[in-house]
């Protein structure tokens, strides 16, 4: 049941992390690259601790919902609101929509 979460998980991953990027170089984010070796990075953490949990190396431990944690809490929550103020500034409100709802 876990291995199948982290593998939904990494999937989601790939598609959040190419998603944000193709946006990232669209609006001309200027820590794009920044953004990108960042996401590598997780890429290669989850990477690595699911093959050690596929091996039975480790099962699901501190360094998974540690990773998991790093991931929500520095990535999604500051890095990313980053990326949010710069398309605030390329882009209006719509129809009178909060450009905060991004």
């Amino acid at each position: 049941m876990l291995l199948r979460i982290f593998g939904q998980f990494f999937r989601y991953l790939k598609f959040h992390f190419n998603e944000e990027e193709y946006c990232t170089v669209l609006i001309d984010f200027n820590m794009w690259q920044a953004n990108r070796r960042e996401h590598i990075e997780f890429m290669e953490s989850l990477t690595s601790i699911m093959n050690k949990i596929y091996s039975g190396e480790i099962h699901i431990s501190f360094a998974a919902l540690r990773f998991v944690s790093d991931l929500y809490i520095e990535h999604i929550f500051m890095s990313d609101r980053s990326i949010v103020a710069c398309l605030n500034k390329q882009f209006t409100p719509v129809n009178g929509q909060n450009k905060d709802t991004l």
